[in-house]
């Protein structure tokens, strides 16, 4: 077997490699450059030679062979009766899924969204668990990347919130874990009745006390009075995020990306809502973010 050094977190990705030859980096190379050379290739070849550049560190190149192996040398391979039916599926599955996965080590993370997308759209996948954390892993990454483009960001979580619903592989915290991340998002997209009404979901059907939790703590950061008169209640929330600070690599996580995105938003357009918390500042926003996801 091939172990995949997968990003996806408690995903096992195994893709049973006992048939396939072993190709030189020197001729998996060759197989990227040369277009003729990839036609006349078995997919088989193609997958291992794939393997021999994830290896070497090269995964664009690694994902360029996995993306012409799904869409075209699969195919081809029926075509020449190299492979039955049900070896196929397997085949292309399993370069579906690769692919996604060496375009993320590439940091290629919106294409690595798109095709890990595209995998758990299909039917009857064997590694469905696998497939899915990684989309979730790749979204909650990407999403970080969009902190400007709040919008983007829902797009991009919302998605993979939809996928989960039909995968339905997900565990229930690393769903948990997603809509939280979707809902501040929202939140810093400016769609505030949506967001509530999924952090209230959660704060009540979320699957573990923690995530409760950390539901109503972002429902209590969103409804603190910011007034120039502050209420009993946002001083009490100052007091106990000054017990919090300083917290370390704050604002590293998708949490603290979004609420910084609507803090900056907010500050631009000359008021003072948003998940900064009233008069308390940015960093304060920041640490509120770093409990969410702690």
């Amino acid at each position: 077997d091939v172990r995949m050094a997968s990003p996806a977190r408690g995903a096992d990705l195994n893709f049973d490699s006992s048939s396939a030859p072993k190709v030189p980096l020197s001729s998996a190379k060759r197989l990227v450059a040369d277009d003729a050379a990839r036609r006349r290739c078995p997919g088989r070849q193609l997958a291992a030679a794939a393997s021999a550049l994830s290896v070497a560190g090269q995964h664009e190149d690694a994902a360029a062979l996995l993306r012409y192996l799904r869409d075209f040398g699969v195919e081809q391979d029926i075509v020449q009766r190299r492979l039955s039916f049900a070896e196929a599926d397997a085949l292309f599955q399993e370069a579906a899924l690769r692919l996604g996965l060496e375009l993320q080590l590439a940091g290629k993370l919106y294409a690595a969204w798109e095709a890990l997308l595209a995998v758990c759209a299909e039917e009857q996948l064997s590694q469905a668990r696998a497939a899915m954390e990684a989309l979730t892993d790749v979204a909650l990454k990407l999403s970080t990347e969009l902190v400007n483009q709040p919008a983007r960001q829902v797009e991009v979580l919302q998605a993979v919130a939809d996928a989960a619903v039909l995968n339905r592989s997900l565990t229930r915290d690393r769903q948990d874990e997603l809509q939280l991340a979707l809902a501040l998002s929202q939140f810093a997209a400016g769609d505030v009745e949506a967001s509530t009404e999924l952090l209230q979901r959660l704060q009540s059907g979320a699957s573990s006390t923690r995530r409760r939790q950390q539901a109503a703590w972002a429902l209590t950061v969103q409804n603190v009075d910011i007034s120039g008169e502050r209420s009993a209640a946002s001083i009490e929330m100052s007091a106990l995020w000054d017990e919090l600070a300083p917290i370390g690599d704050a604002g590293s996580g998708v949490g603290a990306a979004a609420i910084s995105a609507a803090y900056n938003k907010r500050r631009r357009s000359g008021g003072t809502w948003g998940l900064g918390v009233g008069g308390f500042g940015q960093g304060t926003a920041i640490i509120a973010a770093v409990v969410l996801f702690a």
